[in-house]
């Protein structure tokens, strides 16, 4: 949600895509799950070409950016030719779509992975949640090879460059602990809405840093 705020901010046309039916619902994590719209119990039989201004108009929108989200309730794991489609117009029809990848290794997640053109891997700077990346990344390999680690709360007990270091990746960015996002949340509240707040400047690094392309490596001559 914070990616998807600086990518508004930054004059962009961004879409914001929760396919994870295990999450709360970004809809509720940006305080619009009041909004009508389109949601995936509408769009989960799609498949082809669509239009996105066609589907961007009947979706519910946060500070101006479309969301595609879920309604209350069971949720079920959005087929790979539903989100093809979606995600095939938002491309087209955007700049910039920031996607919540399911947790389940199922065909969604496969194909959310196999269409970004940066995935970034979010962990927490704690020694269990690296262990869980390292069995996750290998997985997540399989399918991408844009992986970039952004750790959450890095600090001197355990630095980033170390994470990124465990984890064989390259390291995006640190989003530091900030315990007024909890509060907004509580609250309603948008994550990464306030442009000085330490959410929204890691945010802002982070999109520019994914829409920097990471050179190739150098090929030395045999």
């Amino acid at each position: 949600a914070a990616l998807a705020m600086a990518g508004v901010r930054a004059g962009l046309r961004t879409a914001l895509v929760d396919a994870d039916p295990l999450g709360p619902g970004l809809d509720l994590l940006c305080g619009a799950d009041g909004l009508g719209g389109t949601r995936w119990g509408d769009l989960l039989a799609r498949e082809g070409r669509m239009s996105w201004p066609a589907l961007s108009g009947v979706l519910p929108r946060v500070r101006g950016c479309p969301v595609v989200t879920w309604d209350s309730g069971p949720a079920e794991e959005v087929p790979a030719p539903a989100l093809r489609a979606v995600l095939g117009a938002a491309a087209l029809g955007g700049d910039l779509v920031v996607v919540d990848a399911p947790r389940e290794p199922g065909p969604g997640a496969v194909e959310a992975l196999r269409r970004c053109t940066a995935v970034l891997v979010v962990v927490p700077a704690d020694f269990c949640s690296v262990m869980a990346a390292h069995r996750l990344v290998p997985r997540l390999r399989t399918h991408s090879s844009v992986l970039r680690l952004v750790t959450r709360g890095a600090g001197p007990g355990l630095p980033g460059a170390t994470v990124a270091a465990t984890l064989g990746l390259e390291l995006a960015g640190n989003v530091p602990d900030d315990p007024r996002v909890r509060k907004a949340l509580e609250r309603g509240g948008l994550p990464g809405a306030d442009r000085a707040s330490p959410l929204a400047r890691a945010a802002d690094r982070l999109l520019e840093s994914v829409r920097t392309p990471v050179p190739a490596p150098a090929v030395e001559p045999s």
